[in-house]
């Protein structure tokens, strides 16, 4: 048993801290898009920093199922090049001895992971959303470029005048869907202020083409309110995400939290079972099942959460997707 907890402890964290950082750095490609507003936007690398460091629960829990099945199967798979699996077989000891340190570790993972979904990453996420709106509302052309809706697809450009970043003449193009006409607005000295309002522009021009005729409009001095700019795109009505686990939160979303809990700990110990092999011949065909069982299991998650109204019997189910595949791979290795 020394030989197992040595493994685990010294070869298993290092390996899974590992795999965890790469895919959770590797996740934010996710995220380009608010990374893009950053850059338009002029924020300063502090608010890009903290966007990234609030961002990390969550992407730690992503990453954590895969990187725990890459870590238990090369852990697993060490011990079976050196026959250590065999030899505490043959030794007499049982079954529930030689199974108990990665049981212990699989539900260190649950533990973990659905700590992180308490709390922290719901309060942490819903911080990094904040960051970017504050981003994009420093430069009044983001909103346009952030907000517009899919079937009237504008363009905007700003003009600034020199030696002033204060003000500057915005240009937003609109053309409606299946229509040929374009709309054109033009917000003259356009600027961020700090008060209830704001915006405000010193003037606002319309210029629309439709049915073949030309309407131009003018108006004067006007404020545009903030609190008018739709947030829907960061938070859609029903969206518990946010929500810490102490709240009222409703079922489906409960079962979610769940499945994110289990999935590191199921995918670990089937990576684990798959990783003992007495027999190398047949090693990597079983390889093979392994990782499709595994990426299956990840990905039916993926595609349950992202739909729009998942069922929660879904995400009871899908971590135990590979527990047939776990137990089979166990009663032929260890019998």
């Amino acid at each position: 048993m020394p030989v197992l907890w040595r493994t685990y402890f010294r070869a298993f964290i290092p390996t899974f801290l590992f795999y965890t950082i790469f895919l959770t750095l590797l996740s934010f490609l996710f995220r380009f898009k608010e990374l893009v507003f950053f850059l338009d936007s002029g924020a300063s690398a502090h608010s890009l920093c903290r966007f990234v460091l609030f961002n990390i629960p969550f992407f730690f829990t992503l990453a954590c199922p895969l990187s725990a099945a890459i870590s238990g199967y090369l852990v697993s798979n060490r011990l079976s090049q050196f026959g250590e699996w065999t030899a505490l077989s043959t030794l007499g000891i049982p079954k529930k001895l030689i199974l108990l340190p990665p049981i212990i570790v699989g539900l260190h993972l649950f533990f973990i992971v659905f700590a992180i979904n308490a709390d922290i990453c719901p309060k942490y996420r819903l911080l990094g959303k904040r960051i970017v709106l504050d981003a994009i509302y420093q430069n009044p052309t983001l909103i346009f470029k952030h907000f517009q809706p899919k079937n009237y697809p504008i363009a905007v450009c700003s003009i600034q005048k020199n030696g002033q970043n204060d003000f500057s003449t915005v240009l937003v193009g609109g053309k409606k869907e299946g229509e040929e006409h374009l709309d054109l607005t033009i917000l003259k000295n356009l600027s961020n202020t700090t008060s209830v309002a704001g915006f405000q522009a010193d003037a606002i021009f319309q210029i629309i083409h439709q049915n073949e005729g030309k309407i131009i409009t003018k108006m004067g001095h006007s404020d545009i309110e903030g609190s008018t700019i739709p947030t829907q795109f960061h938070f859609p009505k029903g969206y518990e995400e946010h929500i810490p686990i102490r709240a009222n939160l409703s079922f489906t979303e409960f079962c979610r939290r769940i499945c994110i809990s289990l999935l590191p700990m199921m995918l670990f110990f089937l990576t684990t079972a798959f990783g003992i092999s007495k027999h190398r011949r047949t090693q990597d065909k079983q390889l093979l099942i392994c990782i499709l069982v595994s990426i299956s299991s990840y990905f039916c998650y993926l595609t349950v959460r992202s739909s729009v109204e998942p069922n929660f019997w879904a995400y009871l189910l899908i971590p135990f997707l590979s527990l047939p595949f776990t137990l089979n791979r166990l009663k032929k290795e260890l019998r």
